[in-house]
């Protein structure tokens, strides 16, 4: 017969107190009540110095984690969290400036560290929550997988972080050294790739390390079965990590596409129109560069998918114009189409009127066009265009700007003087060609062209000068004539020289040259020659021209010189 159950009632015991309940008999068949003490993990309280504990993590992981690591307090924690979170943050903007450097610049995130640093620190603190949800939360799940009784979610969310500095704070510490020896960060992802591979392998096998540093913590802190433990917190992990990594490295090959740019062994190319230095794997195509073959030239990096396009041309229009000009005549030369997007000012060293384009290829390609238009002379601008995919620039982009940041176009300062295009002009009693670039009037007065007493014809050449042939009556003296005009065309400005001359032409007379200074300082010729004519007249030649454009204005009257008829 089973034995009665106690009386309910508690007793009282000889001293005054309550005399405690007996234990429940144990149920036949039911396992014996064992609940779970707490904590369930280890620590201990002594040995070790803090001045080691950066030494203990890394190789000591094991008595690092009963001493300091699991007992770490919570603001303690949170902080480095933290860390973590801005190293991820920052680890994946660098993916990003390879896989879509486009989004990077909408943010501003490649032109300045204080907004990098902003935006990891901004991002990061906002995904912290996120980072213990489930990142943590994660870690936790495996402990339990692995035979670890009601595990601590605070001593996970400790170990989790602690182990992971040993991949963070080298990573946060060596974007803050990229911080103070680049002045962009796009400066630092367009530096050496070789370096930027060697870092990135040293920071794999820091994640490797902290793997193992954490899995050495759980063993020491928590009773969690060997093998489980071996294989969620050492194999799969660093199975993972080296599968993300690879994966990695193939994203951004193939994201990238091309090799960097070889200025370790630049070439040189020079032509009468181009000196510039360019990468020794990239190539060019001088087909056309002279002025009058359209003064193309084209740069290529070792892929098919970038250019450098410069063209040196004679503008018909303003700045802004020629480059909606260009922009529809790349669309009608080529198989893309560009869609205007933001304005631009630079490309390089070289400042003009430009802009960015999306250019769409008709085989689906998305490309980056820049276009800029910049005016060399008051004769002659250059187009310079720019094209490549998104995913290439943080590559190119140095090569791109040792070539601009060298280049030289060796234009002349005013338009030449063009004698192949002349045209006959006949103007009273003046025959004579004109230079095809230069223009001309004329004004008379009386009667028939046989009765006029007055004539002037006036040639205009394309820079700072004019000719003028003048029949007039007068009852001067050839020389009071040339003191005359002299005296009008310079009046009290600076005479720097002055000579005889009797000549110009088939004209034999009286004359004078004179060199004098404008009141802005820029000097001028002034050659007049006067000859009789007959029955009271004369034939007067006013050559007038500015001393800098002497070299491509000279020509031309020397021309009409020769060619000048006067009956």
């Amino acid at each position: 017969m089973p034995p009665a159950p106690p009386d309910e009632t508690p007793s009282e015991t000889p001293e005054g107190g309550v005399r405690p309940e007996p234990a429940p008999p144990p149920v036949i068949g039911a396992p014996a009540w064992d609940p779970i003490p707490e904590p369930t993990h280890r620590t201990i309280s002594e040995g070790g110095s803090a001045w080691l504990i950066p030494f203990y993590l890394l190789f000591r992981p094991g008595f690092f984690f009963l001493r300091y690591g699991a007992a770490c307090p919570i603001g303690v924690t949170l902080v480095l969290l933290w860390v973590a979170a801005v190293s991820g943050t920052a680890d994946r903007l660098e993916i990003q400036f390879v896989t879509n450097p486009e989004a990077i610049r909408t943010v501003g995130v490649d032109t300045s560290w204080a907004v990098f640093w902003a935006f990891a620190l901004g991002v990061s603190f906002c995904s912290m929550g996120v980072i213990a949800l489930l990142r943590v939360g994660w870690y936790w799940l495996r402990l339990l997988m692995c035979g670890v009784r009601k595990p601590s979610f605070g001593v996970a969310m400790n170990l989790f972080t602690l182990s992971s500095m040993i991949m963070s704070l080298p990573s946060v510490a060596y974007f803050a050294w990229a911080t103070s020896a680049f002045d962009t960060p796009r400066e630092y992802h367009e530096h050496d790739s070789l370096w930027v591979l060697v870092v990135g392998g040293a920071f794999v096998l820091a994640a490797l390390w902290s793997i193992w540093s954490s899995y050495r913590g759980v063993r020491a802190v928590f009773d969690a079965k060997r093998l489980p433990t071996v294989i969620w917190f050492l194999i799969l992990p660093w199975i993972a990590q080296l599968l993300m990594t690879a994966v990695g490295f193939i994203v951004m090959w193939f994201a990238v596409g091309v090799t960097p740019p070889d200025l370790d062994n630049p070439k040189t190319y020079e032509s009468e129109l181009y000196t510039f230095d360019y990468p020794g794997n990239w190539s060019v195509d001088d087909a056309g560069t002279a002025i009058a073959d359209g003064g193309r030239m084209v740069i290529t990096p070792d892929i098919q998918d970038a250019m450098i396009r410069i063209d040196v041309y004679e503008p018909t229009d303003e700045p802004a114009d020629e480059l909606d000009i260009a922009a529809d005549g790349f669309n009608d030369e080529t198989d893309f189409t560009l869609t205007p997007g933001a304005p631009i000012a630079r490309i390089g060293a070289w400042e003009g009127v430009g802009r960015r384009y999306q250019a769409h290829h008709t085989d689906g390609g998305d490309y980056i066009a820049e276009l800029l238009v910049v005016e060399l002379t008051e004769w002659y601008n250059a187009d310079i265009l720019l094209l490549y995919l998104p995913a290439d620039e943080p590559v190119i982009r140095a090569g791109i700007d040792h070539v601009l940041d060298s280049l030289k176009m060796h234009t002349p300062d005013r338009k030449p003087t063009s004698l192949a295009d002349a045209y006959h002009i006949t103007s009273g009693p003046v025959r004579a060609l004109i230079p095809g670039n230069w223009s001309w009037s004329t004004r008379s007065s009386g009667g028939s062209r046989t009765e006029e007493i007055y004539h002037s014809l006036e040639v205009y050449p394309h820079a700072e000068g004019i000719l003028r042939i003048m029949q007039y009556a007068t009852d001067q003296t050839l020389e009071e004539e040339v003191q005359r005009t002299i005296e009008q065309r310079i009046g009290s400005l600076e005479i720097l020289s002055r000579a005889p001359t009797a000549t110009w032409g088939s004209l034999k007379g009286a004359g004078e040259a004179v060199r004098y200074k404008l009141e802005d300082g820029s000097e001028y010729r002034l050659t007049v020659v006067i000859a009789p004519a007959g029955e009271g007249r004369v034939i007067e030649v006013q050559r007038q021209v500015s001393v800098a454009a002497q070299p491509v204005v000279d020509p031309g009257y020397m021309f009409i010189e020769k060619t000048l008829e006067i009956e």
